[in-house]
């Protein structure tokens, strides 16, 4: 238990719903219902407890010694109990009114998703303990300036403030108190800003300017500029900082530095105020390194489980990396704006040293996934490792770079996965679909488009095609030999043409191999998922039907889908 428990006991102390206990708590508000009122509600429910197996005597709950019963309490309560719950379990009895009135950390969740009576209620049962303060605007039933003019006389005993806004004045209130108020016990603060919305007030400075409170452990911030340097933030457990500015790079690696424990660090979308140089600093820091015992460069982060480095430049990403200490990863995300390439740019023998912690990322990987959004933008999937590569196109070079990156340090193993291809809007070129075949296997094809761009557009269309025929007539060498699922909505009349000729084709093939008794390059198909992605399609029900028929009899037990749904061969299943 928490110390907030046992103080909570100390003002309840007793084991039994003795008199002496149940007039040590008086009541604090005229919410609260008086003795006779309690039993005239308990009178309403006589005829179900004239039924309890339990008739004559005490409930089981109530044989409960008071601690035990308290604990129950606290386990029923969380940051999403309203404070009507809370007064619903004071009309049990007199001995539940008396542990809940006497318990302020049961109060202590103080919620923008309550109407103001009910923050004030909870505010004056939590006394002088801890709170946790917390605002979601989509959800909220007070107005912001009502609700942190509330809690503001009360910032100094807070230990957690969690804020998500869709505008800037819903910050602006909590802002105004946090620019001038100093929270010694806050361990977690949480500012989240909608990801539309843009911050033109500039750097904030948070508790007047001093140094942050050794407690604070957790600190996350979205799309709000927070002046850093005078937080001097150390000792962190997680940061996160999306879609905002700092003044220097040097600053945030300060803070990393300073945090050994930390768990969780996700480093999205950063706007350094004051340009990175890289080249003659980090042969510096390499240099010292590898020498013997302590240095300077060295960013030992032996707890960290979770890393997300995305958007960032790629000099400080890469810094980071090289001179990053971890001992095991649960999950990694990079992602990078490359000019060059993977192993010239990303992955180079400086990360090298990261692989031991990386392995935990693939431990329970069960495929590899490439997933293609257009042209210059496509990542890496194995288990929890991403990586993520912008502005180079798709080309099996690159991935090849990225893929001999992740097996030669992270094991061999991996490469007898079955990998995904999952692509939208974008029309693969041949060698690259023969490359995946080739290399790896590809035993599921997603290919999508105009299901969030322009219904239009049919760049994918060019892959089925490829897929309909042996790569060099009449051999029996195919593209994508391995594959089993489809999952496209690619399907104007001409798409569900190509589509089924596609598996007609393969199907053909497999069975003309299987009648000769040679061996079977090709699978069948298992799944084939079909989505529509226009408009209007409510005039082409016949047309649809005939084409799912069709699609059943060439797939030969292959599991049919439509727009979701399993094709049981009627019409009302289109």
């Amino acid at each position: 238990m928490e110390s907030r428990n046992h103080s909570d006991r100390k003002r309840c102390a007793a084991s039994s719903p003795s008199e002496g206990m149940s007039t040590s708590v008086l009541p604090t508000s005229a919410v609260l219902l008086s003795d006779s009122d309690i039993e005239k509600n308990r009178g309403k429910l006589g005829t179900a407890s004239s039924s309890h197996p339990f008739t004559g005597t005490s409930a089981p709950i109530d044989l409960l010694p008071y601690e035990l019963l308290l604990v129950v309490f606290e386990l029923h309560t969380d940051a999403d109990t309203p404070v009507l719950s809370l007064a619903t379990l004071m009309l049990v009895c007199k001995l539940w009114r008396t542990i809940v009135e006497g318990t302020p950390s049961l109060w202590c969740r103080i919620s923008g998703g309550e109407r103001l009576s009910s923050i004030r209620k909870a505010l004056a049962m939590t006394k002088d303990i801890p709170l946790e303060i917390t605002y979601w605007e989509e959800t909220a039933k007070t107005d912001p300036k009502i609700f942190f003019a509330q809690i503001k006389d009360r910032i100094a005993q807070t230990k957690s403030i969690t804020v998500t806004a869709n505008n800037c004045d819903s910050f602006n209130h909590l802002l105004a108190i946090l620019e001038t108020t100093v929270a010694p016990t806050l361990k977690t603060l949480q500012l989240l800003v909608s990801w539309d919305l843009v911050w033109e007030r500039g750097a904030v400075t948070l508790f007047g300017g001093d140094q942050a409170s050794p407690a604070l452990k957790d600190f996350h911030v979205d799309y709000i500029q927070i002046a850093l340097g005078p937080l001097r933030l150390s000792g962190l457990r997680s940061l996160q900082l999306n879609d905002t500015s700092i003044n220097s790079a040097e600053e945030l690696l300060r803070i990393l530095r300073e945090s050994p424990a930390l768990e969780g660090c996700s480093l999205q979308r950063l706007v350094f105020l004051t340009e990175f140089t890289l080249p003659e600093r980090q042969r510096q820091l390499r240099s010292q390194s590898s020498r013997t015992g302590p240095d300077c460069g060295a960013i030992r982060l032996l707890h960290l489980r979770h890393l997300a480095l995305l958007g960032l430049p790629v000099s400080f990403t890469h810094f980071l990396l090289s001179n990053m200490q971890a001992l095991t990863l649960l999950s990694f995300a990079v992602e990078c704006q490359l000019r060059e390439s993977p192993a010239s740019e990303l992955l180079t023998a400086d990360i090298s040293h990261l692989a031991p912690a990386l392995k935990g990322c693939t431990a329970t990987a069960e495929e590899i996934e490439i997933n293609s959004l257009g042209e210059k933008s496509w990542t890496l999937y194995v288990g929890t490792l991403s990586i993520e590569i912008e502005g180079l196109p798709v080309e099996p070079g690159h991935v090849e770079e990225a893929l001999d990156w992740v097996f030669g340090h992270l094991g061999e193993h991996l490469k007898a996965l079955p990998t995904s291809f999952v692509s939208h809007e974008f029309d693969a070129r041949a060698d690259l679909i023969l490359w995946l075949g080739s290399n790896l296997r590809v035993t599921y094809l997603e290919l999508w488009t105009g299901s969030w761009f322009d219904s239009e557009r049919n760049e994918p269309r060019s892959i089925i095609s490829f897929l309909s025929r042996p790569v060099v007539p009449p051999s029996d060498q195919w593209a994508l030999p391995d594959l089993e699922s489809i999952d496209t909505n690619v399907l104007d009349e001409a798409g569900k043409l190509e589509i089924l000729e596609m598996v007609e084709a393969r199907h053909s093939s497999i069975q003309a191999q299987e009648n000769e008794g040679r061996d079977v390059t090709l699978k069948y198909f298992k799944e084939i998922r079909l989505h529509d992605a226009r408009k209007d399609v409510s005039s082409e029900q016949a047309s649809n039907e005939g084409f799912l028929v069709a699609i059943e009899k060439v797939g030969r037990g292959a599991e049919i889908w439509w727009d979701g749904a399993k094709w049981a061969g009627n019409a009302t299943s289109c």
